[in-house]
This record gives C-alpha cells, sequence and structure tokens, in this order.
C-alpha cells in the first residue's frame, strides 16, 4: 500500500516473491534475536538477556541497563518479527484467495479466520497452563 504508489508499474513483485521475503524477514529477526542473547551471554556474563529483564525490578518509566546493554535492543528484533508476520499473513491470505476456484473464496476465508483465532485460543490457553 505504501511502496506501489511509489514505484509504479516498474516492480511488481510476485505472490511468491512477497511470501520469501516475509519469511526471510522472520529469519533475520529470529538471527538478530540470537545475537542480542549471546553478546548478553557471552561478552556481559548475563544467564539470558531476555530473563534478566523481567527478573530485576524497574520502577515505572525508568530502562534499567543490564551489564552495559540496554533491555530496548530488543525492540528491533520485536518489531520486525511483528512486521513479517504480518506481512506472511495477508500474502498468505492473497495467495490462497487467488488460487482458490471463484465459488470457494468466501470459504477460504472464513477458514483462514476460523484457524487464526482457534491457533491464537490454543496460545492462550498453552500460556494460562504453563
Amino acid at each position: 500500500l505504501v511502496l506501489h504508489p511509489l514505484l509504479g508499474n516498474r516492480y511488481l513483485p510476485n505472490m511468491m516473491t512477497k511470501i520469501n521475503m516475509a519469511a526471510i524477514l522472520i529469519s533475520a529477526s529470529l538471527t538478530t534475536n540470537l545475537i542480542i542473547d549471546g553478546v548478553g551471554h557471552n561478552w556481559q556474563d548475563i544467564q539470558c538477556m531476555f530473563d534478566a529483564y523481567y527478573n530485576h525490578t524497574v520502577s515505572p518509566g525508568q530502562v534499567q541497563s543490564i551489564g552495559g546493554i540496554s533491555p530496548l535492543v530488543l525492540i528491533i528484533p520485536s518489531l520486525m518479527y511483528d512486521l513479517a508476520v504480518l506481512l506472511l499473513s495477508i500474502y498468505i491470505l492473497e495467495f490462497t484467495v487467488a488460487q482458490a476456484p471463484y465459488p470457494m473464496k468466501g470459504m477460504i476465508i472464513g477458514l483462514y479466520y476460523f484457524f487464526s483465532g482457534f491457533y491464537y485460543l490454543l496460545g492462550i490457553g498453552y500460556d494460562l497452563i504453563f
């Protein structure tokens, strides 16, 4: 929606290219998370940077650095991952609707939203149990 008016008709990636770009962005965000955690673990002698932030008491409005590394650096991979999942869900829905026969398009969209909500409900249940 943002890049299409800027690029015009010069570059219109196909659906599989869009899905692959979103998958690469997910991989990049997970790799960034591993690098940040590895630096915090090996270089600063922190067990796990993600757990260290939550185990320290931080008063509201303050960000406490742990071992000289600010926990705000974790926002970068989190935003990358959220953007990639959003784009991937849009592109997968676009691909399935484009490949479905015309009479089944409504059912495909309904099944997509049903399973999205079902897996979201399973995730909430998993968090409550464990």
